[in-house]
């Protein structure tokens, strides 16, 4: 968590990508670690189909965080 904020939902959404950088699938997971505060990280695992993974060079991950008001 890089911000000032303690966040109550992560999602980490991975993209991949052939040679030709063209998608070849997509996933996502969630932290089981959750709320996180500021500055604290945490593991999740990624889950790639065989097929996806077998046609993938390159890979990306994207972060999404939402914090509940209370």
């Amino acid at each position: 968590n890089d911000s000032d904020k303690t966040v109550d939902a992560v999602l980490v959404v991975g993209t991949f990508y052939d040679e030709a950088q063209q998608v070849v699938g997509t996933t996502f997971a969630i932290p089981d670690e959750l709320p996180l505060k500021p500055g604290q990280g945490c593991d999740f695992t990624v889950v790639v189909d065989p097929h996806v993974a077998r046609a993938m060079d390159t890979y990306s991950l994207q972060t999404e965080s939402h914090k509940e008001e209370r």
